[in-house]
C-alpha cells in the first residue's frame, strides 16, 4: 500500500449529512495522575493528559474521545461555550 495507513478506513468523501466528532472546550477540576476530572455543561468527565505537559487546575482544555488535546484560554472556551449555547446544545 503506497502511503496509506492499512488499519485506517478512509471514506472517499463525506456522506451527506452524517455526523462530525468535535473537541469540547472543559474546565479542568483536579489533576489524578495521568488524568483530570474536567467541567462541562455542568457534568464531570475523566479527561486523559498523556498528550499535554503543561496543564493544571484551573486550565482549559478541549476534550476529544476522552482525550485532553489541546491547551486553550478561557476566552477561547467561553466563546466556544457560547456558540453552544446559540446553536442549543447546551443550556
Amino acid at each position: 500500500m503506497t502511503g496509506a495507513l492499512p488499519w485506517v478506513n478512509w471514506p472517499s468523501r463525506p456522506k451527506k449529512g452524517g455526523n462530525m466528532c468535535l473537541s469540547i472546550p472543559a474546565k479542568i477540576l483536579r489533576i489524578e495522575g495521568e488524568t483530570a476530572r474536567v467541567s462541562f455543561g455542568g457534568n464531570e468527565y475523566t479527561a486523559g493528559l498523556q498528550m499535554l505537559d503543561d496543564v493544571k487546575e484551573g486550565d482549559y482544555i478541549l476534550l476529544h474521545a476522552g482525550f485532553a488535546i489541546q491547551k486553550i484560554s478561557e476566552k477561547e472556551a467561553e466563546e466556544t461555550l457560547q456558540l453552544f449555547r446559540e446553536m442549543g446544545e447546551l443550556e
